[in-house]
């Protein structure tokens, strides 16, 4: 399990050049669905306590509730083999898919500071075999090691090479975790040493986000960029994920501005380095502490906001984490759901996002992401959005994230840079004209036609809502 107090931040994407051509086909993941990260509270010591990994009725409570609010990817935990089967056929029963955790299978057959193969074959593959003809289409992959340091990557390309390289395994999807940008320097090298630096060691102002020293974060990119660089070269993955979770102590609501800086670099740059058969996924905090510890409790607003500025950035995938209350060094965290698996306020929290965000999703993963828009960091236009209106309420405070969709229309995902306010309301102006001009209303799932006079229009007026993001389609 992730170590949470350490300060696991935002990390996210994939790299992955698809399975072996004697791979079977996949189904691919439903564009709106969404992963979710579970733990099963063994190291809770609540009484009366449901174990969803041994008790059925609870396994098929827990894939339920989840499954309300949008998730049909499972990243399972550590499980016995018995354990992992009832689990399995809760979620094939929900119709879902499932990854197994293997964290202590990659620790296992690491020997001598080398993976062997050939152990892990011996080892862990009759179990990943027998899941793949019990569960076919819904055992989807592997979940592996998370936040893996520099070290741990040569061994990760050494497994993924070895399940790739297995007939009876060619074709599990690899799912993958980093450590996000805004991770200490020598928390890339060693797991005992894994915190969030501070917006100021970044050269970020806390409160608006200006570079002050733009060759701080452009250092610390560059150690990011080889980190990046090596797993993707190194594992392939199809998923790779980054959890930057912004409430917390270091950046929290008094750094919204080094949040959105911190949390936009992270996305584009990892975006950037993708594959057009490769996803990116974005951990969305679901979890907070419960004695101080400095992660807050997010209602739908902030998953709102959070997961705007990740799709203006190009990323589409989003990941719960996590499913239920857990301990982690000796401190108690809640979850989507307690540790009698019933849904918690952050469960209604997640509903709620989900809601609003999910047709979203699903549109723009039919598109292709094409620009990206903000000038606060100075990119002031991009492929339609000619500029962010300087001159409006937010004083250009947007970021924009333009796609193309496979009916030639384009589409504008638009968030403020900061929490506003319902009603606030911005102008962009486009580098052409359009006849058509649509805004999508997430509460009626309805398109309305948002052009200034109802003719064609080379710009429109936008007012935010407390979704804090705006779907514009262009034709």
């Amino acid at each position: 399990m992730r170590n949470v107090s350490a300060g696991l931040l935002f990390s996210f994407l994939v790299l992955g050049f698809g399975p072996p051509a004697s791979a079977m086909t996949k189904t691919p993941l439903p564009p709106e669905s969404v992963f979710v990260f579970m733990d099963d509270g063994l190291l809770s010591t609540r009484p009366n306590e449901v174990r969803y990994m041994v008790d059925a009725k609870a396994a098929d409570t827990v894939i339920s509730s989840l499954k309300n609010i949008g998730s049909d990817a499972y990243l399972i935990p550590s499980a016995t083999d018995a354990g992992t089967r009832l689990i399995g056929r809760a979620i094939k029963n929900r119709g879902g898919y499932f990854f197994t955790q293997e964290r202590w299978s990659f620790v296992d057959s690491v020997v001598n500071g080398t993976f062997d193969c050939a152990r892990f074959l011996s080892r862990r593959a009759p179990l990943l075999r027998q899941l793949r003809t019990e569960f076919p289409g819904t055992f989807r992959g592997l979940h592996l090691l998370d936040e893996p340091v520099f070290a741990d990557l040569p061994l990760l390309g050494a497994m993924a090479r070895c399940v790739r390289g297995d007939p009876t395994l060619a074709g599990l999807d690899l799912y993958l975790n980093l450590l996000p940008l805004v991770t200490i320097p020598s928390g890339f090298h060693s797991k005992d040493n894994i915190s969030y630096t501070s917006p100021a060691a970044l050269g970020i102002d806390c409160g608006s986000g200006d570079l002050i020293h733009p060759s701080w974060l452009l250092g610390h990119q560059q150690l990011y960029a080889s980190y990046v660089d090596q797993a993707m070269a190194q594992v392939r993955p199809e998923f790779l994920a980054f959890d930057f979770y912004p409430y917390v102590a270091a950046w929290g609501q008094s750094c919204v501005g080094a949040s959105r800086v911190a949390l936009t670099q992270n996305s584009r740059f990892i975006e950037s380095r993708t594959g057009t058969k490769t996803e990116a996924v974005f951990y969305l905090q679901n979890f907070c502490g419960t004695s101080g510890q400095g992660f807050l409790c997010t209602p739908a607003v902030w998953l709102n906001w959070s997961s705007a500025l990740a799709m203006a950035s190009g990323v589409r995938r989003f990941a719960y984490f996590a499913s239920n209350d857990f301990f982690d060094a000796n401190q108690y965290f809640n979850g989507l759901l307690n540790t009698w698996n019933v849904p918690t306020g952050l469960y209604s929290e997640a509903d709620a996002w989900n809601r609003a965000n999910a047709r979203i999703r699903g549109i723009l993963a039919a598109s292709n992401f094409v620009s990206f828009v903000s000038p606060k960091i100075g990119i002031l236009s991009g492929g339609v959005v000619g500029n962010l209106d300087a001159l409006g309420a937010l004083g250009g405070d947007l970021s924009s994230g333009e796609y193309a969709g496979v009916d030639g229309s384009r589409y504008l995902l638009v968030s403020p840079n900061q929490l506003v306010a319902p009603g606030i309301w911005t102008r962009v102006h486009l580098n052409s004209w359009f006849s058509k001009i649509d805004q999508y209303n997430p509460r009626t799932d309805s398109w309305t036609d948002v052009r200034p006079g109802g003719t064609a229009a080379n710009h429109l007026a936008i007012w935010f809502n407390q979704e804090q993001q705006i779907l514009i389609r262009l034709r």
